[in-house]
């Protein structure tokens, strides 16, 4: 009855037939009647859909008994299957990322080999050449880009990350990485909003790390959301915790992929430009990179073309730890009565200045 989530009034003096009557004309009915007739055990799995929408599995043995009937024993093999299931995904998301590694890594190398080529074969100008090898440069610096997310990610799953420990103030942090985000912005013309709390968002992290997650947020929803797209990050302290929060109205998740958006070599659907391209290790990066802050990220998505926001949770340090710090966390914000600063980076007007 624990298999079969059913009452005893629904199971008790019912034969297998009338307590699972789907099962008539399938597989199970074929090898129950070959069981009958030959007399050789067998032994079958089925899955059940139980009636509160759940799926369990059943090893079922069908044995002939004395009287010319069957007998079954059923045992739940649903955490075999479940962990079986996981495996297979697994494997079947390393094939897609070993298929899009070779992609990545294969791309930059036709422009390098193109410049390379050309350097050798004519004589140029000066302006020719510096051209050239800014490409090859601009390439060698995506490989490297690449291949140090593939060193973090083997770093991360050996726990070989170590992180510098210090106070830290995450609207200095924020400033870091947009620096090193706004050429992606501009080239793809977007709007970036940034809204800073000046409540001290102090925390105990490592900056370049710290930095490095929300390079990786804000990178992400660059990349997923159409040319001339609205960004928006934002800086909250809340019961004594700091909140970092990256909206974008790009292309959304589906409830799966949201579910999914943190594991490794997760990605959403790639867009015909490859603009979205990478390996699927950004988000997974910052989920880990976080939790060794002792915090939370979560995404939210109303649906798919509707846009996604992330939403990083860190704790803060306590009013006496902040003390010491307070004025110098102040200083850095104008002096005014809002309680928000916003930035906004476009393509055509450049980064303009913090209001």
């Amino acid at each position: 009855m624990r298999l079969t989530q059913c009452s005893a009034d629904q199971v008790i003096g019912r034969n297998h037939w009338e307590v699972w009557p789907y099962l008539k004309g399938t597989e199970s009915e074929i090898i129950y009647r070959r069981v009958m007739e030959t007399g050789k055990t067998e032994i079958i799995e089925n899955v059940h859909t139980l009636p509160n929408n759940t799926r369990a599995w059943m090893e079922v043995r069908v044995h002939r008994s004395l009287d010319g009937g069957i007998a079954f024993f059923f045992r739940d093999i649903t955490d075999r299957k479940v962990a079986q299931e996981k495996l297979e995904d697994a494997d079947r998301r390393k094939d897609e990322f070993l298929a899009m590694l070779a992609h990545e890594l294969r791309n930059p190398l036709a422009p390098i080999g193109a410049a390379a080529e050309l350097l050798q074969m004519v004589k140029m100008d000066e302006a020719r050449v510096r051209q050239t090898s800014q490409i090859i440069d601009r390439q060698v610096r995506h490989m490297t880009s690449l291949v140090d997310d593939l060193l973090d990610v083997s770093r991360v799953t050996r726990g070989l990350i170590e992180l510098e420990r210090a106070r830290i103030d995450i609207n200095h942090v924020v400033a870091d990485a947009i620096e090193q985000v706004t050429p992606l912005i501009r080239s793809r013309r977007h709007h970036l909003g940034l809204q800073l709390t000046p409540d001290a968002p102090l925390v105990m992290g490592d900056r370049k790390r710290l930095v490095q997650v929300i390079v990786n947020l804000l990178t992400n929803s660059a990349k997923y959301t159409h040319e001339d797209g609205q960004l928006l990050l934002k800086t909250e302290v809340r019961n004594k915790h700091v909140l970092i929060q990256v909206t974008d109205n790009g292309t959304g998740m589906t409830p799966d992929l949201v579910s999914r958006a943190f594991d490794l070599f997760v990605q959403g659907e790639r867009t015909s430009d490859r603009s979205s391209g990478g390996l699927g290790l950004g988000l997974a990066l910052v989920k880990s990179l976080i939790e060794l802050h002792h915090g939370t990220v979560t995404c939210d998505s109303p649906g798919h073309g509707k846009g996604s926001t992330f939403t990083v949770c860190l704790p803060g340090l306590l009013a006496e730890d902040q003390e010491d710090n307070l004025q110098q966390a102040q200083s850095i914000l104008p002096k005014s009565s809002s309680s928000l600063r916003v930035l906004v980076v476009g393509g055509s007007l450049g980064a303009h200045a913090l209001n």
